[in-house]
């Protein structure tokens, strides 16, 4: 026997609910076209390597921060005395 089921749902909701399943079905489009055939969009390619520079400045920046952490505590180090 089958199941019937009501679910009410005000605009809000059901704007969300929309734009969920259309973000899904984007998402499942562009994982097809992946598998079929191994190209990454240009538009998520560049996202990617986006991210990769920002990965890139961050470790930069972190290797800037501790040179200037030891510069500063050799000097603390050298006016302490």
């Amino acid at each position: 026997m089958t199941k019937t089921y009501s679910i009410e749902l005000d605009e809000l909701d059901l704007g969300q609910l929309h734009f969920g399943l259309e973000s899904w079905a984007e998402a499942c489009e562009k994982t097809a076209l992946y598998r079929r055939t191994d190209d990454i969009p240009n538009r998520e390619l560049s996202r990617l390597k986006n991210v990769e520079n920002q990965k890139k400045r961050m470790e930069s920046l972190n290797t800037s921060t501790r040179s200037f952490q030891k510069f500063v505590n050799r000097w603390r180090q050298s006016h302490d005395s």
